[in-house]
């Protein structure tokens, strides 16, 4: 396909039954039954089947959903052959009579046909594009039939301009409709006949009402990239004049104000999930996957935490335990879970995949005060628990199965690693905070003796966890802990946190801001990747509290920070600033750039409304103009900046506070919040963590109390609130934050065959 035609992806109709409730505790679960197959593979990739003769001759290709079948036929028209609905008697008790509901379940009413075409299109050819590995074999009264299968069917160009393409993945079919710079989206004409019914529901969806119930198509959403910037444009459905003389509805776009020289994309949902079981779940930190998975860590108190049978610990080693989880990539399926902890309380705050080689793993760093922590062994660098709390490494097998070792780091007071990254050469470094004045390998550190109420550390220890080469304190005549931490590409580390100290190792007079302003600031120390040196260090803050969460390096080598504040008069703010006056509340999220030398401001903003904010993670979007960032966090706020009707989620949830998202982007030394959206429900919901794929999506993670309500839930992986006091989440989303389209499902069953001849005239088929 020429790639200037790929301008535009419409829609996607989804057929499937809403997932089950959350799965009872895997120790006692029976086999799972079909609607639980089903919903497990509700994402997975359906291949359309080639008719090479086992078909009537008018079917091209057909693809067999869960949630029915889809035949396309040699002239470009698309059936839907809907199953037929429950039957369901008007007395007696399912419940109390099992074999009752086991013949209901079998008991269905006629199917339902649904037709497709494209109105006014000029001739179509359906041509398989992508081949599947798949490969059917049908054997038939007529004789065996070989089909080649096809990842999807390009229908070609039904319009001038207008290449149209089709794909089918578990419950759903998905049409997308690719326009050149310079076509018109109002050819788009598609009739549909069948349909008792067409309507434009309040969130955008299109409903079609059939004989057999309300099916959805998600609702659109629509940006262009215009000097690389990522523009949203404003869309929806369109009901339409029908055709005269017949009895099909007819739909198609309507269109905000765009660029018709430019490509305007058009694109639907995506998805989020609970992962949580009866207790408190609390999802600290995610990472991505070399194959697109998604890994996430926290702490649990759930005995029966989802997925955890077969883990490289299956049950909860005492009330509090870390966990991780691995997911597919698209929110639907839980690959495996595992506890990690001892008799006493266990928190992951840090995790970092590494699948390069033949053992892939994962790393995770956190801190617990058991004196038996799982993987703990006599060729570990630090075998007994030194105090109190300790900090932890763990390494796991990137399929969470198997155990490969661990180190208690700490010494006799309170200790906890939060931040973990790995060094080209294997090494681990951590970072945290503790209260011990004998830290192991701190000699010949860049500050060797502890110094006040509380300090800062970081450690490298090698990645066989046997050995500690050094470690280091980092901290003034107060209180100061360090909750994040990067590499530089020369391989010194640089760690954020935040101070109540005076004279921070490092805060000289060319540092960006040599002392602390008020009661607590930021602050931010490049060491030597040795830890014996501080190259600089620089405070970050006003006369008030501050706070740093967040740190990344940039491609350019800048330092970005971001996390909360209280002071309106924050250094490095300018008229440039994205948001140069404080929002009010108590406090508000802020992100400051530094140059990577740590001399200079090179940026500032503060991002809030009314209420209180605080930003937890930040990522820099590469090779776009201004290499603009995505931050993450919380709010209180119902007037956050940036949410505009385009917003993934435009509202306030409600409760005491909501995820968010915001996309910052640059013109020259001009910031600008270019757009924001809220994530919660009607509970309190907070983002602790995010990562982005080169495709532009986006996986945050976090916790909520909002029952049932999340957005996208649908078809996740765990549809249903766990339970207890709060549940982990994660969600799935673009990057320019407003693609978050949550569709309602249609009724599955047994799938009904398509009569060539009758058609789809909308009468019942058997």
């Amino acid at each position: 396909m020429n790639r200037a035609r790929r301008a535009v992806a419409v829609g996607i109709v989804t057929m499937g039954l809403a997932a089950a409730a959350g799965a009872a505790s895997e120790a006692t679960s029976p086999a799972p039954d079909l609607a639980t197959v089903r919903q497990a593979a509700t994402n997975l990739t359906v291949p359309f089947e080639e008719n090479r003769g086992q078909f009537e001759p008018a079917v091209a290709f057909l693809a067999k959903t869960f949630a029915g079948s889809v035949f396309v036929t040699r002239e470009g028209q698309l059936v839907y052959s809907l199953p037929g609905r429950e039957l369901v008697a008007a007395s007696g008790s399912t419940a109390a009579n099992p074999d009752r509901r086991e013949r209901q379940r079998a008991e269905r009413g006629p199917g339902w046909a649904l037709e497709e075409r494209l109105l006014g299109a000029g001739p179509l050819s359906p041509q398989g594009s992508e081949a599947a590995v798949t490969h059917v074999t049908r054997f038939t009264p007529a004789g065996t039939f070989q089909a080649d299968t096809w990842e999807r069917v390009r229908l070609g160009e039904a319009w001038t301009g207008i290449e149209v393409e089709l794909a089918a993945r578990g419950q759903n079919f998905e049409k997308l409709f690719h326009l050149a710079p310079g076509a018109d989206p109002a050819r788009i004409r598609v009739g549909l006949r069948g349909a008792e019914r067409l309507a434009v529901a309040d969130d955008g969806r299109l409903v079609v009402t059939t004989g057999n119930g309300d099916l959805a198509y998600t609702a659109p959403v629509a940006w262009q990239e215009i000097g690389g910037e990522r523009r949203a444009v404003e869309v929806r459905y369109a009901l339409l004049e029908p055709p005269a003389g017949g009895e099909e509805k007819a739909w198609g776009f309507a269109l905000g104000a765009y660029d018709p020289q430019q490509p305007l994309t058009i694109d639907p949902l995506l998805q989020s999930t609970y992962l949580g079981g009866n207790g408190y779940d609390y999802v600290n930190t995610l990472a991505l996957a070399a194959n697109g998975d998604v890994l996430v860590a926290g702490y649990t108190d759930s005995s029966d935490f989802p997925k955890r049978m077969g883990g490289t610990q299956p049950a909860n080693g005492g009330g509090v335990d870390g966990f991780v989880s691995r997911l597919t990539g698209d929110l639907r399926t839980i690959v495996q879970s595992t506890y990690l902890g001892g008799a006493g309380t266990d928190q992951i705050n840090a995790l970092e995949p590494n699948e390069a080689g033949w053992f892939p793993v994962v790393w995770v760093g956190g801190y617990t005060d058991s004196t038996s922590f799982p993987g703990i062994t006599s060729s570990s660098a630090q075998q007994t628990n030194a105090g109190g709390w300790d900090g932890f490494v763990s390494c796991l097998s990137s399929d969470l199965t198997l155990m490969y070792g661990s180190t208690y780091f700490g010494g006799s007071g309170t200790d906890g690693i939060t931040a973990l990254a790995i060094a080209d050469n294997g090494d681990i470094v951590v970072g945290g905070f503790t209260r011990s004045e004998n830290l192991p390998k701190r000699a010949n550190g860049a500050q060797p003796t502890y110094s006040g109420n509380a300090d800062g550390f970081v450690a490298r220890i090698r990645g066989d966890l046997g050995l500690i080469w050094q470690s280091t304190y980092l901290g003034g005549n107060d209180y100061d802990v360090i909750t994040t931490l990067a590499l530089a590409g020369n391989g010194d580390v640089i760690v954020g946190g935040d101070s109540e100290s005076d004279g921070l190792l490092g805060a000289v007079f060319d540092s960006a801001q040599q002392f602390r302003a008020g009661s607590r600031d930021g602050f931010v120390s490049r060491l030597a990747g040795d830890l014996k040196s501080v190259v600089r260090s620089t405070y970050v803050g006003g006369s008030f509290e501050d706070r740093i969460n967040a740190l990344i390096v940039t491609g350019g080598g800048t330092v970005l920070v971001g996390g909360l504040t209280a002071s309106a008069d924050l250094h490095g703010i300018s008229a440039w600033s994205a948001q140069a006056e404080y929002g009010g509340g108590i406090w508000d999220g802020f992100v400051t750039q530094l140059s990577g030398n740590l001399k200079n401001f090179l940026m500032s903003t503060y991002l809030g409304g009314s209420g209180a904010e605080l930003i937890e993670a930040l990522i820099e979007v590469p090779n776009v103009l201004g290499s603009p960032i995505l931050v993450a966090g919380s709010t209180t706020s119902t007037d956050l900046p940036g949410i505009n009707a385009a917003s993934a989620q435009a509202i306030y949830g409600g409760g005491n506070g909501d995820g968010f998202l915001s996309y910052l982007s640059r013109f020259g030394n001009f910031w600008t919040i270019a757009q924001s959206t809220y994530l919660g429900g009607g509970g309190s919901d907070g983002i602790h963590a995010m990562a982005r794929t080169s495709e532009g999506r986006v996986f945050v993670g976090g916790n909520t109390d909002s029952l049932d309500d999340l957005p996208g839930i649908q078809n996740g992986a765990q549809t249903n609130y766990g339970g207890g006091y709060r549940d982990g989440f994660i969600s799935l989303l673009r990057d320019d934050l407003t693609a978050s389209l949550f569709a309602d499902n249609f009724e599955t069953g047994n799938i009904c065959r398509w009569d060539a001849a009758r058609g789809a005239s909308g009468t019942p088929c058997n």
